[in-house]
This record gives C-alpha cells, structure tokens and sequence, in this order.
C-alpha cells in the first residue's frame, strides 16, 4: 500500500484536498473527504459494504476487475484504522 491513504476506504492520497476534515475545521490527515468530513464519518457502513461500494470504482479507475478490486479491498480494509478499531 502507499504511505499515506485513507484509513476508512483506503484510497491514496495525491492532492491536499482530498483529506477530510475534524470538527474544528483542520484538515483530517487520516480519512478522505468522501469517508470523513465535520469530525465525523460521512455515513454508516459495514466493512462489506465499503468493499460492494468502492470495488467499481477502484475497477474502473486502475482497469482491473471489479473481484480483483473487492479481493484487494478485503484483504486491506481490515487494517485500516477505522475497521481495525471495531467501528
């Protein structure tokens, strides 16, 4: 994995305007704005449905296959702070 991405969706990171922010309004330097904006996460999920929803896009976007993405996000996501912290 990259050195810095997301730690809710696992997306890297490649421009400053792509990270979240807390509720004071300073940038969330661990969650993307699509996961995590105000301070809090952007809407409820399960592990599952994170990988059912951003297996498309991560397809469309690297041009692999929509099982190789989900094979991938299943194997990260669980690693990644907000899964691994049992929210």
């Amino acid at each position: 994995m990259p050195e810095h991405y997301c730690q809710s969706c696992g997306m890297m990171f490649t421009a400053p305007d792509q990270h979240g922010h807390n509720a004071d309004g300073s940038e969330a330097e661990d969650f993307c704005r699509w996961c995590y904006e105000d301070g809090a996460y952007t809407y409820e999920t399960t592990m599952d449905e994170m990988i059912e929803d951003c297996a498309p896009r991560m397809a469309e976007a690297m041009g692999w296959t929509v099982d190789e993405s989900a094979s991938l996000l299943g194997a990260v996501l669980p690693t990644l702070r907000r899964w691994k912290d049992g929210e």
